[in-house]
């Protein structure tokens, strides 16, 4: 119970803006966000809290290329030894990292999606999503995402399994945030190379033709993913090619 009244009372607390930069950007990250990690890696009931502190301070610019590769200070530094070297190991690569907890929290609250009830998994992974959404509007974060997560595929499967009518397609909604996180992605060509067009066919071709910003968003996704994977196709021609006239 103290938990969760704790759990409560930062999210009241994580709502201003003033409030984000004195968390994220001061002494309080390296107390608070190793401590939500904790929660939310440990699956507890209030691990959901945990996502909603999470994603209210993924609102702050300044904070949001810190965030997706944030790594407790204890495993900040991570070496593993190869041909007798040692490497430094990125954080998106560690599975501390925040990054890496959130998408094991997906993945294994996902099969609690096409449950009917409520619950608490699916509020987790909700709210998980929305800060992945959010983190990804920076450029650098939504490529590393794309190239190296299973997140993408998974806001497909999100989309797709939906039963949910479009008009509970609201703000902050799963739907919506899967959505919106895929629009962030695919305005970077490095990104519509990693997604899988043919499951983003299937998962967005059904918004078309619906009407509405799901439609227009969904039209503009598939638009992009089309056009990067043509232009692929033209430079592995034009590279075959190449290899051609050089032998």
């Amino acid at each position: 119970m103290d938990r969760r009244l704790a759990l409560l009372l930062l999210n009241n607390l994580s709502i201003p803006m003033e409030n984000k930069a004195a968390i994220l950007l001061g002494e309080p990250a390296e107390v608070l966000l190793p401590a939500l990690l904790k929660v939310i890696h440990a699956r507890l009931p209030s691990a959901y809290l945990a996502t909603v502190c999470l994603f209210n301070l993924s609102y702050l610019e300044d904070a949001k290329e810190m965030l997706l590769h944030y790594v407790p200070s204890d495993d900040q530094v991570v070496y593993t030894r190869v041909q007798s070297e040692y490497h430094h190991r990125p954080p998106i690569e560690n599975p501390n990292s925040l990054v890496r907890i959130l998408e094991k929290l997906l993945q294994d609250y996902t099969p609690y999606i096409s449950h009917s009830s409520h619950s608490v998994e699916k509020q987790a992974v909700r709210w998980a999503v929305g800060i992945l959404r959010n983190l990804v509007t920076v450029e650098e974060n939504a490529i590393a995402l794309a190239r190296k997560t299973s997140i993408p595929s998974l806001a497909l499967q999100y989309l797709s399994e939906s039963t949910n009518d479009l008009s509970l397609w609201a703000r902050d909604s799963l739907e919506d945030s899967s959505l919106l996180l895929l629009v962030n992605l695919a305005k970077h060509p490095e990104c519509c190379s990693c997604v899988d067009l043919a499951k983003a066919q299937q998962s967005l071709g059904k918004l078309q033709g619906k009407g509405g910003i799901h439609d227009v968003r969904a039209t503009a996704v598939l638009g992009l993913l089309v056009e990067a994977s043509q232009s692929k196709k033209i430079e592995s021609v034009e590279v075959q090619d190449e290899k051609k006239q050089v032998s």
